[in-house]
C-alpha cells in the first residue's frame, strides 16, 4: 500500500484510538489537528537525525553577493535543504547564515546535506511510524483531552525513533576514523 499523508495521520490517530478521516483538508476536528502539525513534524523528524533516505549531495551555486562577514564566498543552498551534515572538505571554515553557507574555500565546495522530503513513499515504514507516533503525541491532548493517552503515545513514539534510528544505522558501513597521532606515536 502506497504511502500518503493521510495515511500517516491515520496511524497517528489510531494510535489515540480516534476517528479516522478521509484526508486532510477534511471538515474535521482531527483532520484540522493533524493537518495543522504534519508538515512541521515531518520537517523536525527528518532534521533531527542523518536518515540515510534523506541524505543528498550537491554542489551549491556561487552567489552573485559578496558576504559582508569574515568569509570570501557565499554559495546558496539547496532548495531541498534542511540541515547541513557537513561540507565534503569537513576541515574548512564555514557558516550557515540564512539560505546561504559562507566560506573562504576556493569558488566551488561540496555539500552533503539532509532534504527536505515531501512524497511519503520515500519514508521507510519505520520511519513512517516514529512520525505517526511524534503527530499523535503533539495533537493527543487537542485530540482526546487525555493526559493518559499523551504518556502512551509518547512511549510509543520512543519506542518506534529507537528502531527508526537502528534501522538506519545498520544500512550504513561504519566510516573507520583516522588514528590519532597519539596513539600511533606510542605504538612505535
Amino acid at each position: 500500500m502506497a504511502a500518503t499523508e493521510t495515511s500517516i495521520c491515520n496511524l497517528a490517530l489510531q494510535i489515540l484510538g480516534a476517528q479516522r478521516i478521509t484526508s486532510l483538508s477534511q471538515d474535521h476536528k482531527n483532520a484540522r489537528a493533524v493537518a495543522a502539525c504534519y508538515e512541521h513534524l515531518r520537517d523536525v523528524e527528518l532534521e533531527k537525525h542523518t536518515w540515510n533516505f534523506a541524505r543528498a549531495q550537491a554542489i551549491p551555486a556561487l552567489s552573485g553577493t559578496t558576504p559582508d562577514f569574515n568569509y570570501a564566498y557565499a554559495f546558496d543552498l539547496p532548495t531541498d535543504f534542511l540541515r547541513l551534515i557537513l561540507p565534503a572538505n569537513n576541515q574548512c571554515d564555514w557558516q550557515i547564515y540564512g539560505s546561504q553557507l559562507l566560506t573562504n574555500e576556493g569558488s566551488v565546495i561540496y555539500v552533503e546535506y539532509i532534504r527536505k522530503i515531501t512524497d511519503p513513499n520515500a519514508f521507510p515504514p519505520t520511519f513512517i511510524a516514529a512520525l505517526a507516533a511524534k503527530i499523535a503525541e503533539f495533537t493527543c491532548e487537542e485530540i482526546t483531552q487525555s493526559t493518559g493517552k499523551t504518556a502512551r503515545a509518547q512511549g510509543r513514539y520512543a519506542e518506534a525513533i529507537t528502531l527508526a534510528k537502528k534501522n538506519n544505522a545498520i544500512q550504513r558501513v561504519p566510516i573507520e576514523a583516522a588514528e590519532d597521532t597519539w596513539l600511533s606515536t606510542r605504538r612505535s
